[in-house]
């Protein structure tokens, strides 16, 4: 079958993809920010773009990735702090960009690049 990449592959959206992937006979290589919670074919700060295109080189020839990073603050504007605002940008938009870049140097003969976000975006969600 094919061998997919799964950045941020701690989360449990990302280790149902993990598994449908595999039951579906493909070879999955993952990463994680660390390994708190799963030990992840490699560490990864999705955010260092340098980082993200060796973790591409390490996962060899891809038919895809799945960026499942990304980071939700739920707090009024007038209460986050800039360091907050910056951690959920990084977490959710940095990274994905991250990973597109890459796809776009390594993935070759076609392929798919899936970024997964927050489904708050579409509940609408406000702090208490």
């Amino acid at each position: 079958m094919a061998r997919f990449l799964v950045i941020a592959a701690a989360s449990g959206i990302s280790q149902a993809t993990v598994s449908l992937l595999e039951a579906a006979g493909h070879e999955v290589f993952t990463t994680a920010r660390d390994q708190s919670k799963i030990t992840p074919d490699a560490v990864l700060d999705a955010t260092d773009f340098e980082a993200v295109e060796r973790v591409f080189q390490q996962a060899g020839a891809i038919a895809g990735v799945v960026n499942c990073g990304c980071s939700l603050l739920i707090r009024a504007a007038h209460l986050t702090s800039k360091a907050q605002y910056q951690a959920m940008i990084d977490a959710s938009l940095t990274t994905a960009f991250a990973t597109v870049r890459a796809a776009g140097k390594y993935i070759k003969n076609g392929g798919s690049v899936v970024l997964v976000s927050s489904a708050a975006a579409m509940a609408g969600m406000a702090p208490p």
